[in-house]
């Protein structure tokens, strides 16, 4: 038998930097509420603004100050390690806006949205990728990113608030016409 327990899942995601806080067990995921309706109909080119209001209960794991950025790889892996069995994610209040289905090529995003999967190559927009730092917590804890759609069919939008550790989810489906 096995238990996947909030300290296992958030290990698994290199939350707190692959920490085994005994903290991480009671640790409450972001707090997330989309405006607007969940259903929603837009021509090809027409953008659509998204409003995220998400919020860490309990700031825990903390936001870490990640500010330097190395000037090279070697300096990248000299100050972070290598070998690590987990990838580390960075710590702190995030939310990303994703397409969970349809054709990702034909949306875009503005501002460009970090990704939301565990990409650790260097350099590569991601939490996981060194040397990722998270950027500031907008004012009111509100994020806003518009979106374009290139091609007509139906979408489904995905945002993502994590605090590095645990993750809340919410959909927005797209019809798009021509």
């Amino acid at each position: 038998d096995y238990r996947m327990d909030p300290q296992v899942m958030s290990t698994e995601v290199g939350g707190s930097y692959g920490s085994l806080d005994d903290r991480l067990r009671t640790n409450s995921p972001p707090d997330l509420k989309v405006e607007g309706p969940s259903r929603r109909r837009v021509s090809v080119g027409e953008a659509v603004r998204l409003v995220a209001f998400a919020k860490d209960p309990d700031n825990f794991p903390a936001r870490s100050d990640r500010s330097r950025l190395p000037r090279s790889l070697d300096q990248l892996y000299s100050a972070r390690g290598v070998g690590s069995v987990v990838v580390s994610g960075a710590p702190g209040l995030r939310l990303t806006w994703f397409v969970y289905r349809g054709p990702a090529s034909q949306v875009s995003f503005e501002p460009e949205q970090q990704k939301a999967w565990m990409d650790s190559r260097a350099w590569a927009n991601s939490p996981w990728s060194p040397p990722y730092i998270l950027p500031d917590v907008p004012p009111d804890n509100q994020w806003v990113a518009d979106v374009i759609f290139r091609k007509p069919g139906n979408y489904v939008l995905r945002a993502v608030a994590s605090d590095g550790s645990h993750f809340s989810y919410e959909n927005v489906m797209v019809e798009v016409t021509h």
